[in-house]
């Protein structure tokens, strides 16, 4: 993850996934599902990272940001 201020953190440790290419009709893709546990020190737009052989695959933003509290009685 990388945070508000431009700091890495690292979520989780690597996932082996083994390729094979000798099924050339078959698909190709891969599908990640994951749960994040944060705890948050600054609020703002964060990015979630993915990577593959060291280099980054793909990047989703998300927006931390202080929920209001709820007023009683609405």
């Amino acid at each position: 993850m990388l945070d508000t201020v431009g700091e890495w953190s690292v979520l989780g440790g690597p996932i082996q996934v083994k390729f094979d290419s000798s099924e050339p009709t078959a698909p190709g893709g891969v599908s990640v599902g994951i749960q994040l546990n944060l705890g948050i020190k600054r609020f703002g737009t964060c990015y979630i990272c993915a990577f593959l052989d060291g280099e980054e695959l793909a990047r989703a933003s998300i927006t931390l940001r202080r929920a209001q509290p709820s007023q009683a009685g609405e």
